[in-house]
């Protein structure tokens, strides 16, 4: 223990000690501001038992905060290893009071001047005094003078604590007791929406919030709210403590700080690698040009919405170790643990084996293509941000130049999004390949990959149902030629899928899984059925005995689309009738457009193919080849579309949806 404590300088001491002896920073490798308002809450309700307490005469009531793990830096601002996210809340906190106080001081201020006797001037001009002064001790402990204004010689002031970039002039905001709104247009990220929002809960239910004996902080006289605001902010300066712990060693504090991770906000995986990285690159003496690179590749992968920024990393780590990380409770620490091995070579878990070349250099790399794949990832997932709906618009910026980018963009929303295909283990692949094909300008390629995985995914998983891991298989075998060669072999690629389509689905199985899996049913039955014939659709077009999709057909937004029963679900008096289950397969479906399927309605085969006849005269078309046909076909003039119709047009779709998916 000894040894342990020795490169440390241990100090107790409240709030008010702790923010007027010190000058800090965040430095730009730790996680951005993540407190949610649940913390908030647990935090104003520890200053409201302070607050019992001490309404009790219990005046020696403290709250412990924790730790307060700080590297000291000679001549500069300590750096904040542990306790960001409670030191940024409670200098927050202090602004609102700040703000609070102001706002009494301008009351009193407005009374003193409308005061009909000295007495009552003077009672109003002493409480807004009081304020001014409450709020000049407040702000000493949140901003320091840094200068002087050459032209007017008036003191330039800087925050005490420099907080993460992304809340940082929120933050600046609300320490000079304002809502920090005006900062909300500039910084949009969670972490400044988080603290706005906190800032806000900090001042309804701690700050202004009603006295313990029920009266309302707004209807109290201007004299008891400064006494209200001047008491509860003693709570905070004087009853909440931290334990201070200071070294100039980094390597000794991020260490620490990983075996005291237990109050707050637990770690997600990139909080536990950043914990790593900063040490490993302490230790190793990194250059300073190299542990900035880092510091900022890695904080622009960390500054928004975790869960987004831990799923991104998931599949980087799939790219990267090409193998699964593991599910469970302690999946974040289990990953990072496996990242340190098997992404960034750690020769600590590796045997003591040194990576090929310097560690330091490395995990530079490796986070600059963390950073480098991310946006390609983030569009594949989400779609581009400035679009209404951006599922619409997933094609990454790098393959932009492919030579069918409308068309293109529609595959992917097929293949990814959660509606239709919802392929979601192939977004490392997808990312990589992405990247990779762009790099050497195959953008055709891309536009032929897209829709083989499309075809080749439907084929396998939407109808064959094969298990993930068999298709998981095919793309880790890729990315692991990718990362070793550093080009993807696409002849090879389409060889292996066509290996499992044939292995799991031959065309026996895959018709009639078809019948099975492609009907009238659930919403994700449905949508399956949709596409299938969006896709015939889209080959209705080609020449004969050439079968390719027309790239120039109008996209089928299937979301509105209907599909419809040929003979009715519930024919009308005396109409004929399909037996179930035929009257919900493929045999007697079609897809329409709104306007067509309110049109045709419950009506029988024969009055459809009249109504059909007559819209078609009037230029009114139906859009879709396959669905036109059924209701114009010269030889169903008599039909009124029987099980012999249903039979046949059940094998006509097995036939060709055959050919379609297959690469």
């Amino acid at each position: 223990m000894a040894n342990f404590v020795q490169p440390f300088n241990i100090s107790d001491g409240p709030v008010r000690m702790i923010l007027s002896n010190h000058t800090m920073q965040i430095p730009e490798l730790q996680r951005p501001f993540a407190w949610e308002e649940s913390n908030a809450r647990e935090l104003i309700t520890d200053l409201q038992k302070i607050a019992t307490a001490r309404h009790h005469n219990i005046l020696l009531t403290q709250h412990y905060l924790g730790s307060l793990v700080v590297i000291e830096r000679a001549g500069k601002r300590d750096d904040v290893v542990d306790g960001q996210q409670r030191l940024t809340t409670i200098a927050v906190l202090v602004g609102q009071f700040i703000g609070a106080f102001a706002k009494v001081a301008e009351s009193a201020d407005i009374k003193a001047q409308a005061a009909k006797n000295a007495a009552d001037k003077q009672h109003f001009q002493n409480v807004a005094n009081n304020c001014r002064n409450s709020m000049q001790a407040l702000r000493q402990l949140v901003k320091i003078q840094a200068g002087v204004d050459p032209q007017t010689q008036d003191p330039i002031y800087a925050p005490r604590l420099l907080v993460s970039p992304e809340i940082r002039q929120t933050y600046d905001y609300l320490i000079d007791g304002q809502d920090g709104e005006a900062a909300a247009q500039i910084e949009t990220k969670l972490p400044a929406f988080n603290i706005r929002r906190i800032a806000r809960i900090l001042l309804d239910d701690y700050v202004k919030a009603p006295e313990i004996s029920g009266s309302a902080f707004a209807l109290l006289a201007e004299a008891d709210q400064w006494r209200v605001l001047d008491d509860r902010s003693q709570h905070v300066l004087d009853g909440l403590v931290w334990v201070r712990l200071a070294t100039t060693k980094a390597d000794a504090a991020f260490e620490l700080f990983e075996s005291l991770n237990s109050k707050g906000k637990p770690l997600n995986v990139l909080g536990l690698l950043k914990v790593w990285l900063l040490s490993v690159l302490a230790e190793q003496q990194a250059p300073a040009v190299i542990v900035a690179e880092v510091a900022r590749d890695f904080r622009s992968l960390a500054d928004d919405d975790d869960k987004v920024q831990v799923s991104y990393f998931e599949d980087f780590f799939r790219m990267r170790a090409l193998e699964e990380p593991e599910d469970g409770e302690t999946a974040a620490k289990q990953l990072s643990i496996a990242s340190r091995r098997l992404v960034f070579k750690d020769p600590v878990l590796n045997g003591g084996n040194l990576p090929g070349q310097p560690i330091d250099q490395l995990i530079a790399a490796e986070i600059s293509l963390m950073k480098k794949l991310a946006p390609t990832w983030d569009t594949l997932k989400f779609g581009l941000p400035n679009f209404q709906d951006r599922s619409l618009h997933r094609l990454p910026a790098v393959c932009a130049p492919v030579p069918n980018p409308d068309w293109v963009k529609s595959r992917l929303h097929m293949l990814l999004d959660d509606a239709w295909l919802k392929h979601q283990i192939v977004y490392p692949f997808l990312t990589a390949a992405s990247d990779m094909l762009a790099s050497e300008g195959k953008f055709q390629e891309f536009e032929d990959l897209v829709h083989d995985l499309e075809r080749f995914f439907f084929r396998v998983k939407s109808v064959g149902n094969v298990a993930p891991k068999d298709i998981s298989s095919i793309y880790f075998k890729h990315l692991t030629f990718m990362k070793l060669k550093k080009t993807l072999n696409l002849n090879t690629l389409k060889q292996d899928l066509k290996a499992l389509m044939l292995s799991v689905t031959p065309d026996a199985v895959f018709s009639s899984k078809l019948i099975d899996r492609c009907v009238y049913g659930t919403n994700a039955e449905k949508n399956r059925t949709k596409y299938l014939f969006s896709m015939i659709e889209m080959y209705s077009h080609c020449r004969p005995n050439q079968l390719s999709p027309d790239k120039q057909l109008k996209f089928l937004d299937l979301s509105n689309w209907q599909l419809e029963h040929i003979v009715p679900q519930n024919p009308q008096s005396g109409g004929h009738a399909l037996p179930d289950p035929e009257v919900d397969q493929l045999g007697n479906l079609c897809i329409l457009p709104p306007d067509w399927n309110q049109l045709l309605s419950n009506d029988n085969y024969q009055q459809k193919r009249v109504k059909v006849a007559a819209e078609i005269a009037k230029g009114h078309n139906l859009l879709v080849v396959d669905s036109e046909k059924i209701f114009t076909d010269p030889a169903l003039a008599s039909s009124y579309w029987s099980l012999t119709e249903h039979a046949a047009r059940v094998t006509w779709v097995q036939s060709i949806a055959c050919k379609i998916f297959m690469i």
